[in-house]
């Protein structure tokens, strides 16, 4: 919360406890802060770099998140530094981008370009396939396995060389973490679909549960 930041349109060094200082001072009630916040991020060219306890679905729903309130509303992406994150590195060297075949994943894209472009990482592709017992892979498993495989051939002609993995699981958000950790250091990035309240409780939040135990940052956009 107290890294600097410069911040549009006057280019000043700005932090989120300087953000919040200002909002009090303007008469901003407490419940109000996630918005300020939010409207902060959504310029372009804005960062917000946010601690998190990345409570489950039903401990938000009784207590709130200043967080995953902002990630809802801001037009940009977000990084969450959650209670397992480990001391930042030198430098990173991967960006796991977390896919699941749906065009709503795939919106993560091209933030994850723009990242490895400036920051010079590498590109990991993941995507969880549904657990079976016995884990066989069948036609179905191939043609998913061509999916994720067919966007790591996009970014090389982007001139992006991108790794790609799969994976079953039932657990997704177990899965994305434990691949993160493989990757480390690495940068998780993946959608969320911006819900709240019972509609989170009941379609379950893996980018949540992802913030919770991942072992790094985990950038998070709110699908359109």
């Amino acid at each position: 919360t107290n890294m600097p930041a410069t911040v549009p349109p006057d280019m000043v060094d700005c932090t989120v406890e300087k953000i919040a200082i200002n909002a009090v001072l303007a008469g901003c009630k407490p419940a109000y802060f996630p918005a300020v916040l939010a409207s902060v991020g959504s310029e372009a060219g804005t960062l917000l770099c946010l601690q998190t306890h990345a409570r489950r679905p039903l401990a938000e729903l009784a207590l709130g998140s200043v967080s995953a309130q902002v990630v809802r509303t801001c037009r940009q992406p977000v990084l969450l530094v959650g209670p397992q994150c480990r001391q930042a590195p030198s430098r990173f060297e991967s960006l796991v981008v977390a896919l699941d075949g749906s065009k709503l994943a795939e919106t993560i894209l091209p933030v994850a370009d723009d990242w490895c472009s400036h920051i010079d990482v590498t590109p990991w592709l993941f995507e969880v396939l549904s657990a079976r017992v016995p884990l066989e892979m069948d036609a179905s498993d191939v043609q998913e396995t061509a999916y994720v495989h067919r966007i790591a051939d996009q970014l090389s002609l982007e001139g992006f060389k991108a790794g790609w993995d799969t994976a079953h699981d039932r657990d997704p958000a177990a899965a994305v973490t434990r691949f993160a950790e493989a990757q480390q250091p690495a940068i998780v990035a993946l959608t969320t679909h911006g819900r709240s309240g019972l509609g989170q409780l009941v379609m379950g939040s893996v980018a949540l549960a992802v913030a919770h135990h991942a072992p790094c940052p985990v950038l998070m956009l709110r699908a359109p």
